[in-house]
């Protein structure tokens, strides 16, 4: 909900996928939490993975979430992204849209660290769902979202 509040209030991002969650209590789900249309291209979609980091977590400012590992790879990374596009976008035309987006390099995936505050931090993922390393820091990426 965080996420959607950050993103929505650019006025340049716009939530198009499903299963928005709009409560605390509501229960959780599998797949991608959240896929976003940027109306200011570069990139063209922006799909999230958020993290909400536990009171253990919190102490630690410099916690860099990371991916779950599945079956076949790991959370976020291109295949995973790929399996799951379907049970986040119903719409063919919008799904084809993401898919050529996906194939170009026009898509972002990132990382979203929500902590006990509500403050949020996104950290941009590579194709295999890690954080992005700066080459010459070794830092995690933040990525940047334009609120202009």
């Amino acid at each position: 909900m965080v996420v959607d509040v950050d993103l929505e209030g650019t006025g340049h991002i716009e939530r198009i996928s499903m299963r928005r969650i709009t409560a605390l209590d509501a229960p959780m789900h599998h797949g991608i939490d959240g896929i976003y249309r940027n109306m200011n291209p570069p990139p063209d979609f922006i799909i999230v993975e958020s993290k909400y980091l536990g009171a253990e977590e919190a102490v630690n400012e410099s916690f860099v979430p990371t991916m779950s590992k599945v079956k076949n790879g790991r959370q976020m990374d291109f295949k995973w992204i790929e399996k799951n596009l379907k049970s986040s976008i119903s719409d063919k035309e919008l799904l084809y849209e993401i898919n050529q987006s996906l194939t170009n390099n026009r898509v972002v995936s990132v990382a979203a660290k929500i902590d006990n505050k509500g403050n949020i931090t996104y950290y941009k993922l590579d194709t295999d769902g890690k954080i992005l390393l700066d080459d010459i820091s070794n830092s995690p990426i933040i990525y940047n979202i334009d609120k202009e």
